[in-house]
C-alpha cells in the first residue's frame, strides 16, 4: 500500500489520533494501549455520528476506522476523511477477514486494513512501528 508522508502535529511533535467506530470497548481498548505503548500520541475517540458529523477537533495523523457503521448506507467516511485530510493515515477496522472488505478499504482510501475479530494489539503496534518513519513516533 502507498503512504504519503504525514503531517506530524505541531503540537509538541506528538502524534494525533482519533478513533472512529460505535463500539465503546473497543474504542477504549484501543484507546488505552495506544496512549500506553507509544506515550507520544494524542489519541481522542469517538462514535461516529459525533466524530463525523461534527467534524473533528484536531487535524489527525492517524485515524482507526470501524467501517461498520449502524445502518450500513450513506457516504463513506473513509472518503469523507481522506477528502478534508489527505495526508491522514487511515487504518481501516472491518468485521471480516475478507477479501472483499479489503479491497473496499483500499478503494476508499484506507492505507490499511485490520479485521477486528482477529486482529491483536501487538499487531497493531507492530504496524504501528512499521509506519512510524511517516508518523515519527
Amino acid at each position: 500500500m502507498l503512504l504519503s508522508t504525514t503531517p506530524v502535529s505541531e503540537q509538541n511533535g506528538r502524534v494525533r489520533t482519533l478513533i472512529v467506530g460505535d463500539n465503546v470497548n473497543l474504542r477504549r481498548l484501543l484507546r488505552y494501549n495506544l496512549e500506553q505503548e507509544f506515550p507520544m500520541m494524542v489519541v481522542e475517540e469517538g462514535a461516529s455520528d459525533r466524530i463525523l458529523g461534527k467534524g473533528y477537533a484536531f487535524s489527525p495523523d492517524l485515524v482507526f476506522l470501524d467501517i461498520q457503521f449502524p445502518g450500513g448506507r450513506g457516504p463513506d467516511p473513509t472518503e469523507r476523511i481522506r477528502k478534508d485530510y489527505p495526508r491522514t493515515i487511515i487504518i481501516s477496522l472491518g468485521r471480516h477477514d475478507l477479501p472483499d472488505e479489503h479491497l473496499a478499504a483500499i478503494q476508499n482510501g484506507g492505507n490499511y486494513f485490520l479485521p477486528k475479530r482477529s486482529t491483536t494489539f501487538d499487531e497493531i503496534n507492530t504496524l504501528i512501528r512499521l509506519i512510524s518513519s511517516n508518523l515519527v513516533l
